[in-house]
């Protein structure tokens, strides 16, 4: 039972590292975050000063983040590889070296690639397995690596364009396809 709540902890610590980075580019690029959320299902929710609500759901796969304020286009592309880019800092600081961390990243493509042209996924189980074996330890140091790597799998898995689901990758290819025409109109 220990393990299931460190795994479940260090996944909502991955999606709050996630959803941190959408906030703070919202809010360099003048936007005001009107939901903040990790966490899906039933939630508990509070409010800030400045009225961003804040909700913690009780199943630690996801989250979201809701917003204002942010044109269409370039900054809207900004925002939405804010997030990726949060995960992709831990995973530097946490992980032993860049090897490690290009390893992590590359699960989720290379997962992908092995499953259309394989049928299986060898190093995505054989992660998964590295991942539950930190955490089973759990040591500081071994769940800083389950951490460093949960957030490099998160930050790939998040940049792949799904249409229709609004991952991240999705939003950032749509916000430059805007940026784009809306330079050739001009």
């Amino acid at each position: 039972m220990t393990s299931l709540l460190l795994a479940a902890l260090l996944f909502w610590i991955v999606t709050a590292v996630h959803e941190a980075g959408h906030a703070v580019a919202v809010r360099l690029k003048g936007g005001a975050v009107e939901v903040f959320q990790v966490g899906r299902g039933p939630s508990f929710a509070s409010s800030l000063p400045g009225g961003t609500r804040v909700a913690l759901g009780v199943l630690p796969f996801g989250g979201r983040l809701n917003y204002r304020g942010i044109p269409q286009g370039t900054a809207e592309a900004v925002v939405a590889v804010a997030g990726p880019l949060a995960n992709l800092l831990v995973a530097i600081l946490l992980l032993p070296d860049p090897a490690a961390v290009a390893r992590w990243l590359w699960l989720v493509p290379g997962s992908v690639v092995d499953l259309v042209t394989e049928g299986r996924a060898p190093e995505l189980y054989q992660g998964m397995v590295a991942v539950q074996a930190a955490i089973t330890t759990g040591t500081l140091r071994t769940l800083g690596l389950a951490l460093g790597s949960l957030s490099a799998v998160w930050a790939a898995l998040n940049l792949i364009p799904i249409p229709g689901l609004g991952t991240d990758g999705w939003v950032l290819l749509r916000g430059l396809g805007r940026a784009l025409r809306a330079r050739s109109v001009h």
